[in-house]
């Protein structure tokens, strides 16, 4: 496809999309081969959602789509739950949906932790996702990169991504999502997901979308900033937190964000220029002679209280 904001896209079809995104930056930091055989630029890639991104694709279908939510999933009929899920009949009529099937104990489950969520006071009640649109999509080259991005809620002045976690433990909420935040790179995701906003608002790049859709693209010319938030919610129970993150209160996160994504940048660049995006990405294997010889200090310091302890199995 080509550079554009994308309203109303099929989750399909982005993801289709062979560009570089948030998610795919991570795993570049992680380790490029990684990247490249779960990335869509390996043909062989098996698409495998685990049960917590389903669950999160079901929390966002509910949260931000409302009514759309029933063009997305399709609820099992009691009828059928209750049937083997070997069975002639179970399988027939799997076979003939269009869309991803969910169980009814899911969904029941789901609805009403979102049922919770619209009670005065809480988090669905606050009108926070309210006065912009959903799941937008943002095409973009720079620097010679093909990017992509897809805005989980767009508002005139601020930017929200949607987390789902599970939490299950007593700890408190506020340190966990702090460690959440940090551990899985929420950060550097807000950051690229501004960068991509504002760089399409400064460009001449197409808009695609209903009539209001565009015209809300339009009001939004000539933005110099945007408030990037967070909002978790929890898989198991109603339980919620919202985080804005400002790179005024959080300078030094902030420069660590965008020094991870130069680095990443760089070894896509890199990488691609050696291999190209149809072959693999091997990194090469250290074989120097010092790199062949384990050392105690390789291993975890558990392993001294297990020395230094009666019981060491």
């Amino acid at each position: 496809m080509e550079d554009g904001i994308y309203f109303n896209l099929p989750d399909e079809v982005y993801h289709n999309e062979k560009r570089l995104s948030s998610s795919g930056i991570r795993d570049i930091l992680d380790n490029p081969t990684f990247y490249w055989f779960n990335s869509n630029l390996n043909p062989l890639r098996e698409e495998k959602p685990s049960e917590a991104m389903t669950d999160g694709k079901i929390f966002h279908a509910m949260i931000l789509e409302g009514e759309n939510f029933h063009n997305k999933f399709k609820v099992t009929p009691p009828e059928i739950e209750v049937l083997n899920k070997n069975c002639s009949e179970y399988r027939i009529w799997k076979s003939a949906q269009t869309l991803e099937v969910i169980s009814q104990a899911k969904f029941k489950k789901f609805n009403l932790i979102c049922e919770y969520l619209k009670e005065e006071g809480q988090l669905l009640d606050c009108n926070i996702f309210q006065g912009g649109f959903p799941e937008v999509s943002i095409f973009w080259t720079e620097d010679g990169i093909k990017r992509k991005a897809r805005i989980d809620y767009l508002k005139q002045n601020s930017i929200l991504d949607l987390k789902t976690f599970l939490k299950t433990k007593k700890s408190p909420l506020a340190s966990f999502v702090s460690q959440y935040f940090f551990s899985f790179r929420v950060y550097l995701q807000l950051i690229y997901y501004k960068r991509a906003v504002l760089f399409a608002l400064n460009s001449e790049l197409p808009v695609y979308g209903t009539d209001e859709q565009i015209a809300f693209w339009e009001s939004m010319r000539g933005t110099e900033d945007l408030m990037t938030m967070a909002v978790f919610v929890n898989r198991e129970l109603p339980q919620t937190a919202l985080k804005v993150f400002l790179k005024d209160r959080c300078p030094d996160l902030w420069r660590l964000g965008e020094k991870q994504i130069a680095q990443a940048e760089n070894i896509f660049k890199e990488y691609m220029e050696k291999f190209g995006s149809k072959s693999a990405w091997l990194q090469d294997v250290e074989v120097g002679a010092e790199d062949l010889i384990f050392t105690d200090a390789d291993f975890p310091q558990s392993f001294y209280e297990l020395l230094q302890g009666g019981n060491v199995r």
